[in-house]
């Protein structure tokens, strides 16, 4: 892919490396050439971004395929016959497609726990009463006044406080103009009974609102497929999955869950961005390699002129020197430092019989910093005019380099105060908050 990047921009005319970027990449790789470690870092940052699209695009097809389109005909039931789950779903017919909430109910208890249920069967009767109607608050169909519990030995009876608006049998009194609501109430008993215990009772009032109907064709076809979905919930109580109707009131519905396909949408955007990061990361990740580099050149200066001077003192001449220089220099984690990597490429040019003013001349110039400029025309002009008054422009080099790397030093203390700052700032905020807090809670 980098090739055919690098074989697109030739057509075009233009370079494929800019001159700036040629002259970090010699800077941070010394040895390699600025467009085949440019063509090897492209080719890794590319490859990269081709993995992030590549898994944005399956994620992306994985999310499409199970976007949850598969009719659905059974629902896991959860354990515990006290437990209760909603499932979101999408019943369709032939009014159309609709969201819906299933409601499943766990398993049915033993009979030693029913000392536990009152609580729990009160609520179910109060679910139950409703019949086709959608809460207790608009009441404009048969209440469902049933006796059996859901709970084994749990028995529930309802009394209407006002018969002329509700019959005994839950049917509402078609004579009767309610406008905007009637209010009314209902007696509900529960009697609970088993062998060795003694029947216990627990009543209570439950207000009721009765509206007319205000029934839309969709909201009724939902609250059939409401009523079918606790039907069969309550017909099935005893397996572990409840059974969704396939037909209500003889028209056929599908169920389905809700549609995630967009998140598939959001998987892709995700690899997009995720891709432009790691391309602009590998930018930065040179930018600071050759802001690092050109650090370590500015601390290595003082040094390296120091045991120049000293060397060429002590009757060496400067090849000699600094050659000695790049054979003593120390390895860390198996690599030399920048510097001695530009003195070790300067000592291979001299080898290859480049002269020695040019070899000086160039290290300053891939060094690029202006202390090893100012030195590589100190050593050219040396090689030129020999080594009368060396021994003095190397002692003020280095005490010249001596006093930038104080002025470094203090501009990196000065970065790390200012990157200290913010914490500190935090640190501050929190001690404040714990002293102000408990004064506060004090009063």
């Amino acid at each position: 892919m980098a090739d055919a990047y690098y074989a697109w921009m030739r057509k075009r005319g233009r370079p494929a490396v800019s001159e700036t970027r040629k002259a970090r990449l010699r800077a941070v790789y010394p040895g390699k050439i600025p467009e085949q470690a440019a063509r090897e870092l492209d080719a890794r940052r590319l490859a990269g971004a081709s993995v992030c699209f590549f898994a944005a695009g399956l994620l992306s097809l994985a999310c499409y395929l199970a976007s949850g389109e598969a009719p659905e005909t059974c629902l896991e039931r959860p354990d515990g016959e006290g437990a209760q789950t909603y499932v979101d779903l999408e019943v369709e017919g032939s009014v159309g497609s609709f969201p819906i909430r299933a409601e499943v109910t766990g398993r049915r208890y033993t009979e030693e726990e029913l000392d536990t249920l009152f609580r729990e069967a009160e609520e179910e009767a109060l679910f139950q009463v409703l019949g086709e109607n959608a809460s207790l608050d608009e009441v404009w169909g048969k209440l469902n006044f049933q006796t059996e519990s859901a709970t084994d030995g749990m028995t529930v009876s309802w009394s209407p406080r006002e018969s002329c608006l509700v019959d005994a049998d839950g049917t509402i009194t078609t004579e009767v103009v309610f406008g905007e609501g009637k209010k009314t109430s209902l007696d509900m008993t529960l009697r609970y009974e088993a062998e060795g215990r003694a029947p216990v009772e627990r009543s209570r009032e439950v207000p009721i609102v009765l509206v007319e109907p205000r029934k839309t064709p969709e909201q009724a076809f939902l609250e059939r497929t409401e009523a079918a979905i606790r039907q069969a919930d309550r017909e099935g109580r005893d397996s572990d999955f409840l059974a969704l109707p396939d037909a209500i009131d003889g028209e056929p519905v599908a169920f389905s869950r809700p549609s995630s396909k967009g998140n598939a949408g959001m998987f892709f955007v995700l690899g997009i961005l995720a891709a432009g990061a790691l391309l602009y990361w590998e930018d930065q990740k040179l930018k600071e390699a050759y802001a690092k580099r050109n650090r370590e050149l500015t601390l290595d200066y003082g040094e390296m002129v120091g045991k120049l001077n000293v060397l060429t003192g002590a009757g060496l001449p400067i090849r000699q020197a600094w050659e000695r220089m790049v054979r003593e220099a120390d390895l860390k984690d198996g690599k030399r430092r920048y510097l001695y990597e530009e003195m070790a490429l300067t000592v291979h040019a001299m080898e290859q019989g480049a002269g020695e003013e040019r070899a000086y001349r160039d290290f300053g110039k891939r060094c690029g910093l202006p202390p090893y400029l100012r030195l590589g025309s100190l050593l050219e002009a040396n090689g030129r005019k020999g080594t009368k008054g060396l021994a003095v422009l190397l002692e003020k080099e280095a005490a010249d380099a001596f006093e930038e790397r104080l002025q470094l030093a203090r501009k990196q203390g000065e970065e790390v105060s200012s990157k200290l700052l913010f914490p500190m700032i935090l640190l501050f905020g929190l001690v404040l908050v714990l002293l102000m807090v408990p004064a506060f809670l004090a009063f």
